[in-house]
């Protein structure tokens, strides 16, 4: 427990940044990053990590990563994690550290959890040479909370980041986007399916984002042999800057059911011309479960 209190206390202390915009195909790995009540839940400890970078930048966020710690404490109900999201563009830089508490509890077979987050955000922005800028830096306080319900293999969450909507004019066009934290609503469920008999797991989800009165989803299916060795693919359509969607192929290796590693290669439906292209890594590492009941 000292040694995971002080892993918190670092990443706290760290420069960070965060995505102002929904972005990683795999968000069935990183669920934490979107529904942050879902820290603790099965008891174990996780250290998950992803970056996703875009190789050319005619959409909004050309690069994103994440580093999220979560566990239970000790025996109690209650969960804690500290997230770091990054979000860069042509425009801006957003970062943001927030502390979760979560509460688990149990109704029959139902499992749920509340939490709250709390934290700072810093927006940095990047315009085009030439205006004048009123204040280029500005710390924010960040909140968000989030629900997760589990009951067999299904499970769904919910959650509304940057609760406030938070606004800061930089520019004196006030033209540029970016210029503030607006709310954002995540949904996400799935399911994790189990053939014993052909040692095969299938795990399906989708994603759904609202922000600003725009609307995004992606929906993704992984095709996991023997815990080991795992395949997907995932569709995301967007209405965010004339994004007319995304696909993205995936695989991944688990070790020793402790250490996950995927791979997931984006590329737009745009004309060839214009079509970007994405990568994106993501790393999990799980510790045992220590939470007794």
């Amino acid at each position: 427990m000292k040694k995971l209190l002080l892993t918190f206390s670092l990443l706290c202390s760290v420069a960070t940044y965060a995505q102002q915009r929904y972005t990683f195909s795999q968000h069935e790995q990183n669920a934490y990053s979107y529904i942050p009540a879902v820290a603790g839940v099965d008891g174990a400890y996780h250290v998950n990590s992803a970056a996703h970078i875009q190789t050319n930048y005619d959409s909004l966020a050309w690069q994103s990563l994440a580093l999220n710690v979560s566990g239970p404490l000790n025996m109690l109900p209650v969960s804690v994690g500290v997230g770091v999201l990054n979000e860069q563009t042509n425009h801006y830089i957003l970062s943001t550290t927030q502390l979760t508490g979560a509460y688990q509890f149990e109704r029959g077979k139902n499992l749920f959890s509340v939490a709250a987050s709390l934290g700072m955000a810093r927006l940095e922005f990047t315009p085009p040479m030439g205006d004048s800028l009123l204040d280029r830096h500005r710390y924010l306080p960040d909140f968000g909370v989030s629900a997760f319900f589990m009951r067999g293999i299904f499970y769904a969450g919910v959650a509304i980041q940057h609760i406030g909507n938070i606004s800061h004019h930089i520019a004196a066009s006030d033209e540029y986007i970016g210029k503030s934290l607006r709310q954002q609503i995540y949904v996400l469920g799935g399911a994790n399916i189990s053939f014993p008999t052909a040692q095969l797991a299938l795990k399906p989800s989708v994603m759904l984002s609202y922000m600003s009165g725009r609307a995004a989803a992606s929906a993704s299916l992984m095709l996991g042999w023997r815990d080991m060795l795992w395949l997907g693919a995932s569709g995301k359509t967007s209405r965010l800057h004339q994004d007319s969607g995304q696909l993205a192929f995936m695989a991944g290796v688990n070790i020793l059911k402790k250490y996950m590693l995927t791979y997931s290669y984006d590329m737009g439906l745009h004309s060839p011309s214009q079509r970007p292209v994405a990568h994106e890594i993501s790393l999990g590492i799980t510790f045992e479960k220590l939470r007794q009941k």
